[in-house]
């Protein structure tokens, strides 16, 4: 019990915050009988892409949480017509620092200093919780509703848990049928190719942390298979963020020395019964605003700091200099610049001038557009961006003859070598990768011998 409450504390921070952004995009008023229920679904998407991903995916121990990459898309929509609202949303800050997310984290020790620092937050959380009630008793917040600062109080969304039943059980289709819209589709496509980026680099950190070598291409196509399915029912449930795999819980790997499936699987259905608890959730989601606002400053903090610390294999002479100066300043004033003048772009149709706003107010596609553009143009060798492989790398090959019982379904391996002739062409499936491994190995064989040969 204990190991399955380590990895879904530390991932309640991220549900708050992320929950908390959405209901504040959709102009939802704090007492809101809704914030809970978008509350509990995230947190259910959450449990649910942990079983799927341990069992079907990857198969891995990962944890699943909220992507942070779908913010920023939410927040330049919140910024068009039709889209704005009265109440404060989260500050552009936590947008533009979205230009690290996807972060692909492959030091341990960089894993574990972001374990630690969620184990803290949650301390902070705790003791935050304790001092806001404490100066809520003793008359330090307001009374009026209408001011910033009764937000604080403990008890402003005090009618939200009263209205809120014991069982609160999230199904698709729960705020009516999904609707398709263009700018919105465009946004959520730059996110989910971000998230994509962001769990990949975690599927090879979690094998290396876990001993089993590099995950093999069928394994990688279904975590990201796996992370799509999760994607689609969020998307029915109205949720408006995939899940992502979670770097801190590869951490906790490390620390704990346990990768068993079976404590995540476990995990992951804890999670989808809490999320069932509809007193439970709305108590969660009536954390005063200021202590919700100061965990997720330092989660965003944190994202940024492992995302350039990805960049330790890059020499940083004047050519990478100004091409990551370049991407970072677009990335944050672009956006600002569509934000403050919202009629400067003007082709004639509201569908395009949606998207385009959508698309160049996203930090994180303006930065990688553009730090791509420029990589790939201005010359530099193999070294200087960042291509050429390290001496220690971390990420051995398929060194562990073991791996095969990992990634692979042992119960349906005599069925997949009975009909290789079908199965070698099903990207996720084990078959598939052996073929491809086979055919890797055979052409530098073939190379020497016909070398040899003339």
């Amino acid at each position: 019990m204990a190991l399955q409450l380590q990895n879904i504390l530390p991932a309640l921070t991220s549900v708050m915050g992320v929950s908390a952004i959405l209901s504040d995009v959709l102009c939802m008023e704090p007492n809101d009988p809704i914030r809970v229920r978008i509350f509990s679904t995230t947190l259910l998407l959450s449990g649910l892409g942990t079983v799927l991903q341990s069992n079907f995916g990857v198969r891995l121990s990962i944890f699943q949480a909220p992507a942070y990459a779908f913010i920023p898309p939410l927040l330049a929509l919140n910024k068009l017509d039709g889209w704005k609202c009265d109440i404060a949303s989260t500050p552009d800050a936590s947008n533009e620092t979205q230009l690290f997310n996807a972060s692909q984290v492959t030091v341990e020790n960089s894993l574990e200093l972001k374990h630690e620092k969620l184990q803290l937050i949650l301390l902070a959380v705790c003791l935050g919780w304790a001092l806001s009630y404490i100066l809520t008793i003793y008359g330090h917040f307001p009374d009026d509703p209408e001011t910033k600062e009764f937000l604080a109080r403990t008890d402003a969304k005090e009618k939200m848990i009263n209205s809120t039943p014991w069982i609160l059980i999230p199904y698709p289709g729960q705020y009516g049928y999904p609707k398709f819209h263009v700018p919105t589709f465009i946004g959520f496509t730059i996110a989910v190719i971000s998230s994509i980026i962001e769990s990949v680099g975690d599927y090879f950190a979690a094998g290396n942390i876990c001993q089993t070598g590099r995950p093999p291409k069928h394994a990688i196509n279904r975590g990201i298979m796996s992370e799509g399915f999760t994607g689609i029912v969020s998307g029915l449930m109205g949720a408006a963020n995939a899940t992502t795999s979670y770097s801190s819980h590869i951490a906790l790997i490390g620390i704990t020395k346990v990768a068993s499936r079976i404590v995540l699987t476990v995990a992951g259905l804890m999670t989808i019964a809490l999320a069932m608890v509809g007193k439970l959730a709305a108590v969660l989601a009536a954390i005063p605003d200021p202590i919700i606002g100061a965990t997720f400053l330092i989660c965003i903090a944190t994202l940024i700091s492992l995302g350039i610390s990805t960049l330790h294999n890059i020499q940083f002479n004047t050519r990478n200099t100004l091409i990551f100066g370049t991407a970072l300043a677009f990335g944050l004033m672009l956006p600002k610049w569509i934000a403050e003048t919202p009629n400067a772009i003007n082709t004639g149709n509201f569908d395009v001038d949606q998207s385009l706003k959508v698309v160049l107010g996203t930090p994180i596609f303006v930065s990688s557009v553009l730090a791509s553009f420029l990589d790939n143009t201005v010359p530099g060798t193999a070294k200087e961006r960042g291509m050429a492989q390290p001496k220690n790398s971390a990420f051995p090959g398929h060194q562990n003859a073991s791996y095969n019982d990992i990634y692979e379904f042992p119960i349906i391996r005599n069925f997949l070598k009975k009909h290789q002739n079908i199965t070698n062409h099903i990207p996720f499936l084990p078959s598939y990768s052996e073929e491809l491994l086979t055919k890797v190995e055979m052409a530098p064989l073939k190379e020497s011998s016909l070398s040899s040969s003339s």
